[in-house]
């Protein structure tokens, strides 16, 4: 039996109607399920030495909220002997590293939830097969995507906040005058690095937002921006500090005005996106209220070359397009490299495509970039570069343009503009072009869709993260039901239609967290498949306001 001392607005409001759906069934009375190894770690405990360390992200049990989910893994890493460098509240996991006997350890440890690799993930940028020297490539991509109309109807991003998760955008660059609103280096918090050392973020930012004035404008000149630098001077880092990145960017979402986030990055998939923690991550950003766009990969033309975090079916997907120097449709095609759908799960994807070949933008001198590249300079202050990062960085821009035209637009109204909006390119199949070219004028001009979002269970890290709020889950299965509040006020949540529950008047900081018997819940009888998400308003829940990091536990 599970007890919840819930405040009595939280009651009330979630007793608004009654369907005749189960929405859990959560035999009382079993310890958790052990560990689950990711395949990766199981295939690394194939070919490591006893003495290798393998880079892992520990999940807690799932009792409880991320904050004391990853203390207890840490606590578990470190009395197994095992380096902890790093902790995620998002997830509930510690970030370690980690012997094969330290893992098969702690995978059968029942304060341990699932084992992840801490995979490499690198930025989507290429140099392409482009030998021509720089300084005459035509710059056509604002136009070709109805960029330029939008400026003229006055929407220019302005008011609107995007993050760029990347390699830092260059200090005090002039085509960004004096909007990038804010900088954290999550590479090297200690030493911050000085700008971007590598010139992928910046050349990111560029597209996004350079200036009117600038050789090669941004697709929403008057954005700003939030640096959050994640890749190293390399553009490689750890899933583990991306999903810092976007733990910081939920954080800061409210207080900096972030309404979008840009990540030309991604690792290779590993499986489907429910047990993916970089699309747990994504999940939850998405749900707070953040449109993440992100970039398809550069592993084409097989099929199934779709990285994380854009195997997830909420993140809009993009590919790249090669604009071939005009602004007309007709001679546009899709480079070899754009990986293709469908995902490990069978979900299509990219879901549209950008110009992201020959794409000029903003150059950091010096940067690692610059020097690998020479022949891709353009200018004093431009260089061009290829890949889905660009093509990411392009659609980036174009959300914001929506969202200063529609404040209010969701995540997923905002995805269905674009989407919607798109115009298939001739001569290329849709797995490889989802919807076709992005256009941003036929985006502004369509009424705000009514978006039905497919029945797809949500990741489980999100799940984990959502449990505490659901509050208490009581009762023997699905004949019985399950009860919120104490046994005199219970409510049975197969009754609660959780689409008219009005989460914004939830007052979390009043849950007593702490007194939910999490250690009692068989959560691998949990029916996750009987659960109506599609039915639940996410877009009317508060993430700002919920302390995930707050909770004190006695």
């Amino acid at each position: 039996m599970l007890h919840f001392h819930a405040p009595k607005q939280l009651i009330s409001l979630l007793a608004v109607a009654i369907v005749a759906l189960p929405v859990f069934a959560v035999p009382a009375s079993a310890a958790p399920a052990p560990a689950r190894l990711d395949d990766e770690v199981s295939q690394r405990l194939q070919t490591a030495t006893a003495s290798q360390r393998i880079p892992v992200i520990v999940e807690g049990s799932p009792e409880g909220d991320g904050a004391g989910r990853a203390l207890r893994a840490e606590s578990r890493v470190l009395s197994g002997g095992g380096v902890v460098v790093g902790s995620s509240s998002l997830l509930g996991a510690s970030v370690a590293e980690l012997t094969p006997s330290q893992i098969r350890t702690l995978a059968d440890d029942p304060s341990v939830g699932r084992i992840h690799i801490d995979a490499e993930v690198k930025a989507t940028a290429i140099n392409d097969a482009d030998t021509s020297v720089g300084g005459q490539t035509p710059i056509v991509f604002q136009q070709a995507i109805g960029a330029t109309q939008a400026w003229e109807d006055g929407f220019t991003g302005k008011g609107v906040t995007v993050a760029v998760l990347d390699t830092g955008i260059d200090d005090n660059n002039p085509a960004f005058g004096s909007r990038v609103k804010a900088r954290v280096d999550l590479i090297d918090p200690t030493h911050p690095a000085l700008g971007d050392p590598a010139g992928h973020g910046t050349h990111l930012a560029g597209i996004i937002a350079a200036g009117r004035d600038a050789p090669s404008p941004g697709i929403a000149p008057d954005a700003e921006l939030v640096s959050v630098r994640v890749l190293d001077q390399n553009g490689s880092s750890r899933l583990s500090t991306v999903i810092h990145g976007l733990e910081w960017a939920i954080a800061h979402k409210s207080s900096l005005g972030i309404r979008v986030v840009v990540m030309a990055l991604g690792a290779p998939a590993q499986g489907g996106y429910r047990h993916d923690p970089l699309a747990a991550a994504a999940e939850i950003a998405w749900r707070s209220g953040l449109v993440l766009v992100t970039a398809a990969g550069n592993d084409g033309p097989g099929a199934g070359t779709i990285e994380t975090p854009g195997i997830d079916p909420l993140v809009l997907t993009v590919g790249a397009s090669d604009d071939n120097g005009t602004v007309a449709l007709a001679d546009d095609s899709i480079p070899f490299w754009s990986s293709v759908g469908p995902t490990p799960d069978g979900l299509a994807k990219p879901e549209l495509v950008a110009p992201g070949r020959k794409i000029v933008s903003v150059r950091v001198p010096g940067s690692t970039l610059d020097v690998q590249s020479p022949t891709h300079i353009e200018g004093p202050t431009t260089i061009r570069f290829s890949g889905t990062s660009e093509s990411t960085a392009v659609a980036g821009g174009a959300a914001a343009l929506l969202l200063q035209q529609r404040p209010e637009l969701s995540p997923d109204e905002t995805k269905a503009l674009l989407v919607g909006g798109a115009r298939p390119l001739a001569g290329s199949s849709a797995a490889v072009q989802g919807a076709g070219l992005i256009n941003v004028e036929r985006a502004l001009n369509a009424r705000t869709p009514q978006v039905v979002r497919p029945h797809l269970l949500p990741a489980e890290g999100l799940i984990l993260a959502l449990l505490p709020l659901f509050g208490d889950l009581q009762g023997d299965g699905p004949a019985d039901g399950h009860q919120f509040g104490d046994g005199n006020q219970g409510i049975n949540a197969d009754h609660v239609r959780w689409d008219h529950v009005r989460w914004d008047e939830v007052r979390w900081d009043d849950v007593r967290w702490d007194h939910v018997r999490w250690d009692e819940v068989r959560w691998d009888h949990v029916r996750w498949d009987h659960v109506r998400w599609d039915h639940v308003r996410w877009d009317h829940v508060r993430w700002d306001q919920v302390r995930w990091d707050g909770t004190v536990y006695d």
